[in-house]
């Protein structure tokens, strides 16, 4: 089953601990229990797991904010109870080595409970970043800095990450149907609270390709570099 080909990029990412052993485990029982019963005759995988399980939310087996790339594949994609998913993403919380993704891990765990008193405490907590010039890498702030080591980030790095932002960062043209004029916005927020318009009904009539309010069509200006 091509799950199994996600879940061993997610066990690649990870260190080998209980909690791997548990997450693996809970997803190869996941992905096996509503495609292997011959009394539902279904074919979405979905709509099968709803039939054997009732309300079923759909779990990424390698997170979509870890591997944007394999977000949309159908074998990426595990249909889980309301707990098994809260449970599958706190184990993730857990395994995974490097702290960028975990933090990420944790920041997606805590929107599933916003009103939960979560107690997990921040990956990097008591730490502080180093580089060797190539490699970035946390360290205890309580220990010395190794010979050969700097405080902070790598030039590279912080050049990766402004290259990285202004990748991610889209334009937005605005064009007004009734005026015919048209102008540019970098951000979305603003221009929706000056006109009053949800920042999801935008974002959702720049997806459609819809007219808002009669008034305003929307579109993303991609730059080269994107």
């Amino acid at each position: 089953m091509n799950t199994y080909k996600y879940l061993n990029k997610v066990i690649n990412f990870s260190s080998q601990s209980k909690y791997l052993n548990w997450y693996t485990s809970f997803i190869s029982r996941a992905a096996l229990r509503y495609t292997h019963d011959t009394s539902i005759t279904i074919i979405s995988n979905s709509r099968r797991a709803k039939k054997l399980l009732g309300y079923v939310e759909g779990h990424h087996v390698v997170p979509k904010s870890i591997c944007p790339k394999h977000s949309n594949s159908h074998y990426n994609i595990v249909y889980l109870t309301r707990k098994e998913h809260y449970i599958a993403h706190l184990l993730l919380t857990k395994m995974l080595v490097n702290p960028l993704f975990q933090n990420k891990m944790i920041f997606a765990f805590r929107r599933m409970t916003p009103n939960a008193n979560i107690t997990i405490p921040p990956v990097n907590l008591g730490k502080i970043l180093i580089n060797n010039g190539n490699q970035n890498v946390f360290h205890l702030a309580s220990q010395p800095i190794p010979t050969g080591w700097n405080k902070g980030a790598s030039k590279s790095w912080k050049e990766h990450r402004t290259a990285l932002n202004q990748k991610n960062c889209k334009t937005i043209l605005v064009f007004n149907i009734i005026t015919n004029e048209s102008y540019q916005i970098n951000k979305v927020g603003p221009w929706a609270s000056e006109h009053n318009i949800p920042v999801s009904t935008i974002r959702s009539a720049i997806k459609n390709n819809n007219i808002i309010r009669k008034t305003y069509k929307l579109k993303y200006l991609l730059s080269d570099t994107q």
